[in-house]
């Protein structure tokens, strides 16, 4: 699965033109390293999404094989989020962010 797609699955960003965005500005790396929207997301990657005042950290637990796979998020990848303006680390229950997130 490509990483603007992982992305959009999970909700951390909503739409793939932000996805686009973000990549072409270079505020996502996946291992330590900036890359393109056409990579392919492996197992055990860790992706860091830096978004507005919040960095987002995101291990993949299991390769989803389909959009499907996302109904069970906590299977698929662990989320760590660490707000800039307070200077402290945030680290919730995976369904509760998931949660927060897909709210519009």
């Amino acid at each position: 699965m490509r990483i603007d797609h992982f992305l959009l699955y999970t909700r951390v960003v909503k739409r793939r033109s932000k996805i686009k965005k973000f990549i072409e500005s270079r505020s996502i790396q996946v291992n330590g390293k900036f890359i393109k929207s056409s990579y392919k997301i492996k197992l055990k990657d860790s992706l860091k999404v830096i978004q507005n005042k919040s960095i987002f950290e995101i291990k993949v637990l299991k390769l989803p094989e389909s959009k499907k796979d996302f109904e069970f998020p906590d299977q698929i990848f662990s989320l760590k989020i660490e707000n800039k303006d307070d200077g402290y680390f945030l680290e919730d229950e995976l369904p509760r962010v998931v949660n927060f997130l897909r709210r519009e």
